[in-house]
């Protein structure tokens, strides 16, 4: 079960506009995920399918932010703290990678956005 096709499209848009025009606190607000619950709640069931999309902006290869994001964004759907945690450490090494291969410092505020909720989402996984 993928996210909906609409989500899909707004998160990609987001992220790519903000990418495009390299603005560190939209690409800050591109890579937030969704409320967390409060306590970790069992999954629902179901099957959770990796995202497989493209996203390349300015000749770049976005798409390992993109695909654990919308991955993330689906498990924290399913109650499922577990991948969710999962995926936002794919999206936390996709993130740290990008801001080593990029000039200047505009992912920072980013990376600071995926550094906490991925604390939070270990710490949700963990109970």
């Amino acid at each position: 079960m993928p996210l909906p096709r609409n989500e899909i499209n707004s998160i990609k848009g987001s992220l790519r506009s903000a990418l495009s025009t390299k603005e560190p606190h939209g690409i800050a607000r591109a890579v937030d995920l969704p409320p967390l619950p409060k306590v970790a709640v069992p999954p629902t069931d179901g099957f959770q399918q990796n995202h497989v999309e493209e996203l390349k902006v300015d000749g770049a290869d976005y798409s390992n932010v993109l695909n654990p994001l919308l991955d993330a964004h689906l498990a924290i759907q399913m109650n499922d703290m577990a991948r969710t945690y999962e995926s936002q450490s794919s999206l936390h090494s996709a993130v740290n990678h990008a801001l080593g291969s990029s000039k200047g410092n505009w992912l920072i505020p980013a990376l600071h956005v995926v550094s906490r909720n991925t604390h939070k989402v270990a710490a949700l996984a963990d109970e």
